[in-house]
């Protein structure tokens, strides 16, 4: 998941650099080793069966955490049937 305002961070670090925006690909955000761990790490996978109490409690255990997707079986690699944001779940 990647978020506006981190898009937009990225942006603002690679111009204090001197790179030009128009320049910027996705790649180059993907391949950036603090805004990668950051969109690997901003989400969790629950299953279908999860509890709310239980969704609440995986997202905060992950830091900077916004998004909760839902699976059949809360597998990464299953499609998403279900998306809870951090304003969902407060």
């Amino acid at each position: 998941m990647i978020h506006r305002s981190e898009i937009n961070n990225f942006i603002v670090k690679k111009l204090s650099a001197g790179v030009s925006a128009n320049e910027l690909t996705l790649r180059d955000i993907l391949e950036d080793d603090e805004f990668r761990h950051l969109f690997e790490n901003s989400f969790v996978v629950v299953s279908e069966n999860t509890t709310l109490a239980e969704a609440k409690e995986a997202m905060q255990s992950r830091d900077r955490c916004l998004d909760i997707f839902i699976t059949a079986t809360g597998k990464k690699d299953e499609a998403v049937v279900g998306w809870l944001s951090d304003k969902d779940i407060a």
